[in-house]
C-alpha cells in the first residue's frame, strides 16, 4: 500500500508530514508519496525544501519516498532544481501530479 503525506497542496508544517509518515508505517504503507510545499520553492528557500523532504525520508526509514511536484505550477527550471534537491535529501523518486492543482495535471511533456 502507498500513503500520502502533505495532501493534497504539500503546505502543512514538516512535523506534521513527519508524524502522517509514522503513522502510515504503523498502519501498513510500503510506500510514501509526499507532496511538495512549493512555497517554499518560490520563495527561493531551496534549503527549506530540501530540508522538508529530508525530513519525510528519515521518517520513512528504509521505506521508499516518491515526490509529488504539481510540474503543471512549476517552469521547467524549477522542475530540474526539484528534481535536484529530491535527489539530495535522499527521495526514491519523483512523480508529476496530485491530479488536484487547480492548474491541472501534469502536461503531456513531463508525463
Amino acid at each position: 500500500p502507498i500513503a500520502v503525506v502533505g495532501f493534497p497542496s504539500g503546505e502543512v508544517p514538516t512535523e506534521v508530514k513527519v508524524s502522517e509518515t509514522h503513522q502510515a508505517i504503523a498502519d501498513g504503507a510500503r510506500e510514501i508519496d509526499m507532496v511538495l510545499k512549493r512555497s517554499l520553492l518560490f520563495s527561493g528557500d531551496e534549503a527549506g525544501v530540501e530540508l522538508d523532504i529530508a525530513e519525510v525520508v528519515k521518517a520513512a526509514g528504509k521505506t521508499p519516498v516518491k515526490v509529488i511536484l504539481e510540474t503543471a505550477e512549476l517552469t521547467n527550471d524549477q522542475k530540474r532544481t526539484c528534481c535536484s534537491i529530491a535527489r539530495r535529501a535522499g527521495a526514491s523518486f519523483v512523480k508529476t501530479s496530485t491530479g488536484f492543482s487547480a492548474a491541472g495535471g501534469a502536461p503531456a511533456a513531463d508525463v
